[in-house]
């Protein structure tokens, strides 16, 4: 088969469907060497070069006009099957002999439409349901996104959908636990993620504030990038008093990252809503405690290795912090079932699942 992809979210600074596109097809490669892989990008990448069976299409275009021209080079291809990790655009025009497969990471533009891009909102919604009505299957990154279509989209058949779950990557594991970052602090709590609405940073750090009248030579660091509203995350910190006891660093390179997980106390996953959420999963590889909210995925992908919160309540997440710092069986023993739940969720199995949905839409 001839198989398309975009990989356009595979460059630079990677959030989560950056990572999930690079790992999903980076694994699917490994063991697939009989489908040929036209890949469609924005920018040069050597990274896929190495494989014999890939064929890199370098479309230089932005918005709009990048979907263009790729969906005229698909045609082109005669393509048997077009893949689209991330966007819904070419799969809601796709061109009719071509069989369409995409993923669907979250509905937040639906259930959570002030955490998130308003342009953002308004494409995704005029989209989905075009690409829904056009696709051959539909990629799930968990069960509760799977639940949220159906629920969104009554009606649509429930075979339509395929569960390919995101994993850490491999890279994430537990080190000697020396202090190699400088200026780390001594003690601290964790946590990563874009700087959004969404991710709940105003009550995490309302939270701390509370648990450090208990804790009072902790430090909470944040890791992640200025999304939108992020300033009223900075004023909540300084407004609180807590100036220099909330650390932000921007974007964290794999290697470095690793490095914070395996010195937290713990990791805290407040946001309120997921499609996954792979941080938890690299907190538990690297054996650091988790704390996390209680919504959407999170069941799935933490189940019972971690300490379960309320998002909304900030005494819930405090005494949630107190607790895991000042017991340290607890610890021990979500350390320990944090290890067996990321073994759980891996790239391999789901690159193999996504390899058999190819030679399912083949027949």
């Amino acid at each position: 088969m001839r198989i398309g992809v975009d990989i356009r979210e595979t460059f630079g600074e990677k959030a989560g469907k950056g990572w999930y596109t690079l790992n999903l097809l980076k694994n699917i490669l490994k063991v697939d060497n009989q489908n040929e892989y036209i890949l469609y990008s924005s920018q040069p990448n050597s990274f896929f070069e190495k494989y014999k069976n890939v064929r890199l299409k370098c479309i230089k275009a932005k918005g709009l006009f990048w979907h263009v021209k790729a969906r005229k080079d698909i045609r082109k291809q005669n393509l048997d099957i077009y893949f689209s990790p991330v966007s819904y655009v070419i799969p809601a025009f796709i061109p009719k002999n071509t069989k369409s497969i995409f993923t669907v990471h979250d509905l937040v533009a639906f259930l959570f439409p002030w955490g998130h891009n308003k342009r953002a909102v308004l494409i995704e919604k005029f989209l989905l349901g075009k690409a829904l009505k056009k696709a051959t299957k539909v990629c799930c990154v968990s069960k509760n996104t799977k639940n949220d279509l159906l629920q969104e989209y009554k009606g649509t058949e429930k075979n339509l959908f395929r569960i390919i779950s995101c994993a850490a990557d491999n890279n994430f594991r537990k080190t000697s636990g020396e202090k190699i970052l400088k200026n780390i602090p001594q003690k601290f709590f964790l946590s990563v993620g874009t700087i959004i609405p969404r991710k709940n940073y105003v009550n995490l750090i309302k939270a701390f504030s509370i648990a450090k009248e208990s804790l009072p030579d902790h430090k909470l660091i944040i890791i992640g990038k200025k999304g939108w509203s992020y300033k009223k995350v900075f004023n909540t910190a300084y407004s609180s008093g807590l100036k220099e006891d909330v650390i932000f660093l921007d974007y964290v390179k794999g290697s470095d990252l690793i490095k914070y997980y395996n010195t937290a106390e713990a990791f805290v996953f407040t946001s309120l809503y997921e499609g996954f959420g792979i941080p938890p999963l690299e907190a538990m590889k690297c054996g650091c405690p988790v704390i996390s909210s209680h919504i959407s995925s999170m069941k799935e992908v933490v189940g019972q290795a971690g300490l379960i919160i309320d998002p909304k309540n900030i005494n819930d997440v405090a005494s949630a912090m107190i607790k895991l710092s000042k017991n340290k069986k607890l610890r021990d023993k979500l350390i320990k079932r944090g290890f067996a739940q990321s073994k759980k969720f891996n790239w391999e199995k789901s690159a193999k699942k996504m390899l058999n949905i190819f030679k399912e839409i083949q027949n």
